[in-house]
């Protein structure tokens, strides 16, 4: 175990961990959005607006988040 290797750990880990809660609450959303509004998503517009933006949201803002937090943020890393 070097510092690299548990700074990509710590990377997927958090990363993975809060995709995952992201994922439940918008599906949660986005199937009381199908059940009662369907109207917004028949569209490619509301299929753009209401689906696919928000899942590629989900997906990339912790995984960046996390890489600036872990990668870029400068300060001295002491692992056990």
């Amino acid at each position: 175990a070097n510092p690299t290797f548990c700074s990509f750990w710590n990377w997927i880990h958090y990363s993975l961990n809060i995709i995952n809660l992201y994922l439940m609450a918008f599906a949660s959303l986005e199937r009381h959005w199908l059940i009662f509004h369907s109207h917004l998503v028949r569209s490619r517009r509301g299929k753009i607006l209401l689906h696919y933006i928000p899942l590629a949201f989900c997906l990339l803002f912790p995984a960046c988040l996390y890489a600036g937090a872990i990668f870029i943020f400068p300060c001295r890393i002491r692992y056990n």
